[in-house]
């Protein structure tokens, strides 16, 4: 369990010695916190990593995740490891108490890799229970950056290549694979049983856009699972369901692919988490905080 006291204080002198030094072995909490479903309990993420100060901000490098399961957010229980230590990046995390599980995706840089402008990493998904099994869902690597102009010098991201999102109730897991080429992003979406990981139905096939066009993608509160961008025209693209076609999405605003699901970084109330060295502290809403509910 990593120490909670006197971790930030000294972590601020040893930023401030680290200044134009070396990398340095470091570890902290990530500040935000996940909600579960059902806004009792919460997610929360340790890092372990090689950092070093600049002027502007701490870089980080090589980093490694362990997944913490707090059980009462109003509560002082301390929280419980829920997925080992392992390299990467924790990203997207989705708490489905509910149904008893959490969706916990990794991302680990591979800068041995890199060709130019063109960044590798490794992309996985798991599926933890809360009586601590874990399933894999998926494992790629992939571009994480892709340079598609003549001279190489400028990049775009190919945001989540691998990603695992659990419908409202948490019975259904809609899960998406791409492939960014210079000629532009395809994709496939499955739909699993939450269970058991049966495949419910699919893979559809995603349309293609552009290489620049990072599509929003997010269950809608009818339960049907939306992939879609922005035009001239507005949001364009379809919703999904297992055992029916695609449908037309129809007028709504691109703020309805965030949050993506009932778990967010935010609750139905619009409040988030602060997690201070393990501690969490419910922030309230501010007017523009996002709760998850468009009805397409």
């Amino acid at each position: 369990m990593p120490a909670y006291r006197n971790l930030t204080l000294g972590f601020i002198l040893l930023g401030g010695l680290l200044t134009g030094c070396s990398w340095t072995d470091m570890e902290e909490w990530s500040s935000q916190g996940i909600w579960s479903d059902d806004g009792e309990a919460a997610i929360g993420v340790y890092q372990y990593f090689e950092g070093k100060n600049t002027r502007t901000h701490l870089k980080k490098r090589n980093m490694e995740t362990v997944i913490y399961h707090f059980a009462d957010v109003n509560g002082a229980a301390e929280p419980q490891i829920i997925l080992p230590r392992g390299r990467g990046w924790a990203t997207q995390i989705y708490f489905m108490r509910s149904q008893g599980y959490l969706i916990v995706h990794r991302q680990e840089r591979l800068p041995d890799l890199d060709d130019g402008a063109n960044r590798t990493e490794n992309y996985t998904a798991y599926k933890i229970t809360l009586a601590g099994q874990v399933s894999r869902l998926g494992e790629t690597r992939a571009l994480s950056m892709i340079s598609c102009d003549a001279a190489g010098q400028s990049a775009v991201s190919t945001g989540d290549v691998l990603t695992v999102i659990p419908s409202p109730d948490g019975l259904i897991l809609a899960k998406v694979e791409t492939q960014v080429t210079c000629q532009g992003r395809t994709g496939q979406l499955t739909f699993l049983d939450a269970e058991d990981l049966t495949i419910l139905d699919g893979p559809f096939d995603l349309p293609r856009v552009g290489v620049d066009t990072i599509p929003g993608r997010a269950w809608s509160t009818d339960g049907r699972f939306m992939v879609g961008s922005t035009g001239f025209g507005g949001v364009a693209g379809q919703s999904y369901a297992p055992s029916t076609m695609p449908q037309p999405l129809p007028d709504l605003d691109f703020s309805c692919f965030f949050p993506e699901t009932t778990s967010s970084d935010t609750n139905d109330q619009g409040q988030s988490l602060s997690n201070d060295d393990g501690r969490l502290t419910v922030i309230q809403a501010m007017n523009m905080s996002p709760t998850f509910g468009c009805d397409p």
